[in-house]
This record gives structure tokens, sequence and C-alpha cells, in this order.
């Protein structure tokens, strides 16, 4: 049996009980899920924005079943997580256009470096902008909360952005 499979099998035991926006990846039942070789909270990052997409656009499809999709595309069995150029990869899901930046977009998925670009690990947030301001979803491991920032800048700092996706339904 692929890996692949056994996580789907061990992911659909803890799925039906995860209502609603992930924050926190670090938190409650998410530990629990498996992606490639490790627990969610290590590598789920790209899993979590998408099933975030997909809860926000009421598109309700499990956690487990995303994570088995997108397994598709992780990168050394889970190591590095999932590509941050895939969420356009899969059209069946969710519609996603990779652009440029966020202008007269309402919701997206974006990636950024954590720190040096190469030398420090990304993250991945499903985020909404409504009046300029930018709501994140789990965008700390800890924090079991939706984050609001006033502007794009607040939010991302600095930071080296690898990719960003508009979702639609």
């Amino acid at each position: 049996m692929t890996m692949r499979k056994r996580n789907k099998i061990h992911n659909a035991e803890f799925s039906g009980k995860i209502k609603g926006m992930i924050n926190g990846q670090s938190t409650g039942i998410i530990p629990y899920f498996r992606y490639g070789l490790f627990s969610m909270s290590y590598n789920g990052c790209e899993v979590i924005a998408v099933y975030n997409a997909l809860a926000y656009l009421n598109k309700n499809i499990p956690l487990d079943e995303v994570a088995y999709i997108m397994e598709k595309h992780r990168i050394l069995f889970g190591i590095f997580g999932g590509s941050p150029y895939c969420f356009d990869k899969f059209p069946d899901l969710i519609r996603a256009y990779r652009i440029k930046n966020i202008k007269g977009i309402s919701e997206f998925i974006i990636s950024f470096w954590c720190g040096k670009p190469f030398l420090s690990g990304i993250h991945t947030m499903f985020c909404t902008c409504s009046n300029g301001k930018i709501t994140v979803y789990n965008r700390y491991n800890q924090d079991i909360h939706e984050r609001i920032y006033p502007d794009f800048k607040s939010f991302a700092g600095n930071r080296k952005i690898i990719s960003i996706y508009s979702v639609a339904l």
C-alpha cells in the first residue's frame, strides 16, 4: 500500500471532527493528521490553506480528501511540505490562478519565506481581503484564531513572496 493511501486511511479517522476553518496547525486535532512522512503540524500548511479556501467558499471537502489529492505534489515525502506552485493543478478540487499581486482580489492563497530564501522554511496561508484589510487563516502554528491586518504590508512585511494564487468558486 502506498504512503498516500495509508495516510488517507489514517486521516479519515479524524476528518469528521473538523468544523469550519483551521487555525493553528499545531493545535487541536490537526497534529493527528499525516501528510507524507509527517504530522500536518509540521508540513501541512499548503493542505490547510486549500482546505480553508474550500471551507470559506462553502465547498465542504474533508481534510483527509484534500490531503489525499494534494499528496501528489508533496516534496521529498513531505519533508518540505507541498509545492507552493501546485494550487492550479487541482481543477476538480479548487479553481486557482497564479497572480502577481492581490489588487482587486478578495480570496487568495499566499506562500512566502519565513526568513532568508532557501535558508528557512516557507509558510502558506489562505487569506481574504475586504476594504483593504487582510484576514489570514492559519497564520501561526499555535494560534487558534484568524489574524486581521490593516493592509498587505502589515501582514507580509518584507518577506520574500514565493507565490500568490487567486481562488474562486
